[in-house]
């Protein structure tokens, strides 16, 4: 087993957990990029901003509605993607976001053991070194 830790982002009041991620075309045929993206087990789905998106010449796959915790609803595109994450990579189909950060939704965070140690300010990730 390997451990993976990111620190939380101390921008944000109180600090946040945030994952370093790379990010491709789903073809793999682009150079990845590296960013943030913020920890939310909240979220269905793991969402990209637009624009890195265009960068990594990400596939459209299709327009799809979403609904928000309070119930409202709007149209969304969906992007295909390839997303590294703790030296395992994940084929998914994500939301362009117009905003300028990047999400992780428990589309992923499903298939990962993390831990949110809030008292050091850390995220966690354990990986089954076979993976």
């Amino acid at each position: 087993m390997k451990l993976y830790t990111f620190s939380y982002n101390t921008d944000y009041n109180p600090s946040a957990p945030f994952v370093e991620i790379e990010l491709i075309d789903y073809d793999e045929r682009q150079t990845p990029i590296n960013l943030l993206a913020q920890v939310d087990s909240g979220a269905d789905s793991s969402a990209i901003p637009l624009s890195m998106l265009r960068r990594v010449k990400a596939r459209y796959e299709e327009t799809r509605v979403m609904r928000d915790m309070s119930g409202f609803t709007q149209p969304v595109d969906m992007y295909l993607v390839a997303i590294g994450l703790a030296n395992v990579t994940f084929y998914r189909s994500v939301m362009a976001l117009h905003g300028h950060e990047a999400i992780i939704g428990r589309d992923i965070l499903n298939h990962l053991t993390v831990t949110l140690n809030g008292p050091a300010t850390m995220t966690e990730i354990l990986v089954d070194s076979a993976t």
